[in-house]
């Protein structure tokens, strides 16, 4: 059986195979890696390939989770808001009925009057809070069926100074910005809070728990430190 997807210490590749291709080639795209390679090449060729080049697959990975758009905003049209690490262009209109819909390219607000600020952020944040929290469930759900545990209630709130808190009864409360960091950043801040259910403290053990389930937990714990501006993004 033909791999699908080959892991690594540091990133996790997607292997896409494909009966017109002759050559191969490696894209990196925000916190995803994937290889495109013929029908037949033998995994271990694959293998081969990625350890080749996995210098440059980090670098490029390292490059896309500092590519955040870190400013205050202002909330105007055409300022740049992040989403799971992807920038989108802000677009205000009246027309229409008062929501909130993200485009390919665009972060739309409609049915507001581009001159109200505080209603345009008003409707940013709720869309902002309501998405990570569809997206938080998601995850949370997902790895802990992987991990074996059981959390309450899942909530999303506006913490100053923490990504997460998992509470001695279950509930896991994640503050709603991590929304504008990647995939795997996300990922492992839920792994962070699911595992406190085995180890309700930061000990050696609660540690190898987060390393199990989620190799890569340093990179996530750098990018965090390094991007607690975002915090104050949304004031």
């Amino acid at each position: 059986m033909l791999l699908k997807y080959l892991y690594t210490d540091k990133f996790t590749v997607e292997i896409v195979r494909s009966n017109m291709r002759r050559t191969v080639s490696i894209a990196v795209n925000n916190d995803k890696v994937k290889v495109f390679v013929p029908q037949n090449i033998s995994d271990i060729k694959i293998s081969e390939l990625v350890k080749s080049r996995s210098g440059w697959i980090q670098k490029k990975l390292n490059e896309n989770l500092n590519n955040i758009n870190l400013k205050y905003k202002n909330y105007v049209d055409g300022e740049i808001f992040t989403v799971l690490n992807k920038n989108y262009i802000l677009k205000i209109s009246q027309v229409g009925k008062k929501e909130v819909k993200l485009t390919q390219q665009n972060l739309e607000v409609h049915g507001v009057n581009q001159n109200s600020k505080s209603l345009v952020r008003s409707a940013l944040i709720n869309w902002y809070r309501e998405h990570a929290l569809k997206i938080l469930t998601e995850k949370t759900l997902e790895y802990s069926n992987l991990i074996g545990v059981s959390p309450g209630v899942i909530k999303v709130r506006n913490y100053k100074s923490r990504w997460g808190t998992c509470f001695a009864k279950g509930d896991i409360t994640y503050n709603w910005k991590i929304i504008i960091a990647p995939h795997n950043v996300v990922d492992y801040v839920v792994i962070h809070e699911l595992c406190h259910l085995l180890e309700h403290n930061h000990s050696l053990k609660f540690w190898n728990h987060v390393k199990d389930h989620c190799p890569s937990f340093k990179e996530g714990k750098s990018w965090l430190r390094s991007h607690e501006s975002a915090l104050y993004l949304f004031q």
